[in-house]
């Protein structure tokens, strides 16, 4: 992966753990599924948004577990950039 696409993905997990925590919904060393489902639910997301913010959270965990939770990395990528989008057009990102 290129390394815009590794700093989106570490912009991406921080900027979801900040707005949880700034929101004292989690706790420290809060596992990634649980900031996404107490955010989501305090922004009151569907579930097909929720859905998107997992995708790219298992994208994320692809890359730091090596786990093939996609067919490919193009697909991987995909798939994190839409849940992205999503973090962007809802104001919870940090940049």
């Amino acid at each position: 992966i290129s390394d815009e696409i590794f700093g989106k993905v570490v912009l991406f997990e921080i900027s979801l753990r900040m707005n949880a925590n700034n929101n004292l919904l989690i706790n420290k060393r809060e596992d990634l599924i649980n900031v996404i489902n107490r955010l989501c639910l305090l922004k009151n997301f569907s579930q097909t948004e929720i859905d998107i913010f997992h995708k790219g959270r298992s994208f994320l965990n692809m890359i730091k577990h090596k786990k093939n939770q996609f067919s490919s990395w193009s697909e991987g990528i995909t798939m994190f950039n839409i849940s992205n989008e999503l973090l962007i057009e809802n104001n919870l990102n940090i940049w």
